[in-house]
């Protein structure tokens, strides 16, 4: 998303990324306190109890660790140059790198790789790439830089050689949620054949594995959520 704050255009995260992945932090955390109180008074098996807690801390900590690096990014184009406040990521873990300053006359050579969804441009004698990783909307950002430059972006099949595309994330997200949906499904019907078979007898690992599945399968679906919301906010 765009906003305008005097002079500057803000290319920033869609606010209803971050918003999304708050609200789902916050229904995990109410339904684990929903487990426990039910655990507290007998009615949920502390045993199977721990599967959902394991799971839910994860998806907790990585949801709210997620929106805070992904809330503070932007890119700030101004009349006199550009800030970057971009992101570093290491491994799963994502981080705010110090906000950096170019004036117009050291940025050259702006760039758009649509394939691969990279802004480039060299700057003070170094090459910068803004990508999903680092940055919101490089494709916004490489727009924007190249109105203000007044410059035209060159042609697509001029910017890189060809090579092996990435999968997209929409294909990414169909794949995961048919997957959440095959695992979900198969612990549902356990579920129920479990309740038909009243006079079991079954162990604990059998209702833990079912638990497991259909978390794995939670998790795979919300996954696939957020790459779509990802692919969306990236878009013009």
């Amino acid at each position: 998303m765009v906003v305008r704050s005097g002079n500057e255009s803000i290319v920033r995260y869609n606010r209803g990324f971050t918003l999304t992945l708050q609200v789902v932090g916050w229904v995990l955390i109410l339904l684990a306190v929903g487990d426990l109180w039910g655990a507290l008074l007998g009615k949920v098996d502390w045993s199977s109890s721990l599967f959902f807690w394991v799971a839910s801390v994860y998806v907790v900590w990585r949801v709210f660790s997620l929106t805070g690096p992904f809330s503070r990014s932007f890119v700030a184009i101004g009349p006199e140059g550009i800030r970057l406040g971009l992101m570093k990521r290491t491994g799963s873990k994502r981080s705010t790198l110090p906000e950096q300053h170019f004036k117009w006359e050291e940025i050259e050579h702006i760039a758009y790789d649509s394939d691969k969804g990279v802004c480039r441009f060299r700057a003070r004698n170094y090459s910068y790439e803004l990508t999903d990783n680092n940055s919101p909307s490089p494709r916004t950002v490489a727009k924007l830089m190249a109105e203000r430059m007044g410059v035209q972006l060159p042609a697509q099949e001029l910017l890189v050689p060809p090579g092996k595309r990435p999968v997209p994330r929409l294909t990414q997200a169909a794949i995961m949620g048919g997957i959440s949906l095959l695992l979900t499904g198969a612990a549902v019907a356990g579920a129920l054949w479990m309740r038909s078979q009243a006079d079991g007898p079954f162990t604990e690992a059998e209702g833990g594995t079912l638990i497991v599945l259909g978390l794995l399968g939670i998790i795979l679906f919300v996954s696939a959520i957020v790459l779509v919301i990802v692919e969306v906010t990236h878009r013009l």
